[in-house]
């Protein structure tokens, strides 16, 4: 079992970071429009442990690379002391962490409610004795229920075993019953973690994929593990497995102990509609956003958390494919939707988005929505930030029909059509590829390099 440290995650020395800011301000002036590259890891080792706060509390695809909102809060020209945080694509919660690390209160928003839960929870400091104890008591709880109702069952028995499946609607049912909702959330996302564990999915994919030994020839390595791990699947303690599952993740929870406890709000909340009258931020009030939008139908978040949502029952098959639909950067539309021709209003965008729809219609609609998406989002960014207040955006080129598409230079110029200037642009490479993927010649290709963009209101 995980042991909680005592000692908090270390800080980028703010002098520091002050420091590389005006280096890389110097360099980027010099060079104008050349992209300048930055290895972030390198800069910060400091930022890079495995065990680092709450970050591998819960797997999550395409996480931010922690290093940039770590930098970021640390750089005193880009958020002092108190400096109020916003992630409108919040995910599981890296700029929150960091937020919590650096001791400034944050603000995150996530469309996807498994992120929330997950940001929330390891953003959120618990008491070890009171997670303990409801951890005994849900457990007795779940082995004295007989006939639990079984939510989803009709999708979920096709990803687990009957009693697996039956012994995860036992928990959930025991879980609900918490009374501290902060204690509730870190048992839901323990939960959420054990799920996928104990699936027939293969654990070597983000997007689930049911194990198949049969797609192997007998003598084949895979077929003997995958066919290894069925049976093992098969005699699952599932209500011990959660023990264990939660006394490591309460361990993790553990670690954020002796942090100055700032504020952090999550919401199950759309970050196009953060212009809104009843957004839960209000105008002017945050100093540094720092995000990184989903990209451009290079991810499958919600099918990448598909397994977990209906395992916690936080949505149904209706909701799932409404939660679909709600997505930046999704891929599936109807036919009628592409059949006529849109634009995003940016020349060079448009011009490649109507080379592509002579071969792939679906794939410049899919461009087009996203910028379009990304347009009301920004609108929402601008005015939250206070006058003076800083923007740090992290995006991935793509390739639309197997010619280059610039998309972080497109959202640059959105957001230059808020007001927002650029004060500083970087590359740094992406070593992890999760979810990255290249389907076909028409679809998305792997993105090798992430650009970083200051802006300033």
């Amino acid at each position: 079992m995980l042991a909680p440290t005592s000692s908090a995650p270390v800080r980028i020395d703010a002098g520091r970071a002050s420091e590389v800011y005006h280096q890389l301000l110097a360099k980027f002036h010099e060079q104008g429009d050349d992209p300048m590259t930055v290895d972030f890891r390198s800069l910060f080792p400091e930022v890079a442990s495995t065990e680092r706060a709450t970050h591998n509390l819960h797997p999550y695809p395409a996480k931010m690379l922690r290093h940039i909102p770590s930098f970021s809060l640390a750089v005193p020209e880009l958020a002092g002391p108190g400096a109020r945080v916003l992630d409108p694509f919040c995910g599981s919660g890296t700029t929150l962490v960091e937020a919590l690390v650096a001791g400034n209160p944050a603000v995150g928003l996530d469309v996807n409610p498994l992120a929330t839960l997950l940001a929330k929870v390891k953003s959120t400091p618990v008491s070890p004795r009171r997670a303990h104890a409801a951890l005994a008591s849900v457990v007795a709880m779940a082995r004295q229920l007989r006939r639990p109702r079984v939510p989803n069952r009709d999708r979920l028995r096709y990803w687990f075993h009957p009693r697996v499946l039956t012994d995860l609607a036992r928990l959930r049912i025991a879980v609900e019953d918490v009374g501290d909702p902060d204690v509730r959330d870190l048992l839901k996302a323990s939960l959420s973690l054990l799920a996928r564990q104990v699936s027939l999915a293969d654990p070597r994919v983000s997007v689930p994929v049911r194990l198949r030994p049969e797609r192997y020839p007998e003598d084949h390595r895979l077929r003997a593990a995958m066919s290894r791990r069925l049976a093992q699947l098969g005699r699952l303690d599932v209500l011990l497995d959660f023990e264990r599952a939660t006394r490591e993740t309460i361990a993790r929870i553990g670690r954020l102990e002796g942090l100055r406890a700032e504020p952090i709000a999550v919401y199950c909340a759309d970050a196009r509609e953060l212009a809104a009258a009843d957004a839960p931020v209000e105008p002017a009030t945050i100093d540094l956003i720092v995000t990184s939008p989903p990209y451009l139908g290079a991810q499958k978040y919600i099918r990448a958390s598909s397994l977990n949502l209906f395992a916690l029952d936080l949505v149904d098959a209706e909701g799932a494919g409404e939660l679909l639909g709600r997505s930046v950067g999704r891929e599936f539309f109807r036919r009628d939707e592409y059949a006529e021709a849109q634009t995003t209003g940016i020349h060079e965008a448009d011009a490649l988005i109507e080379e592509s729809r002579c071969t792939n219609p679906l794939r410049a609609h899919l461009a087009t929505t996203y910028l379009r998406e990304m347009r009301s989002a920004f609108a929402g960014i601008a005015t939250r930030l206070k006058p003076g207040g800083a923007f740090v955006l992290v995006a991935g080129d793509n390739q639309l029909c197997d010619v280059p598409f610039p998309t972080s230079r497109f959202l640059e110029a959105l957001a230059h059509e808020r007001g927002l200037r650029t004060e500083l642009r970087v590359v740094d490479a992406i070593r992890s590829r999760g979810l990255m993927t290249r389907r076909n010649h028409s679809s998305a290709s792997p993105i090798a390099h992430e650009h970083v963009v200051v802006f300033r209101r």
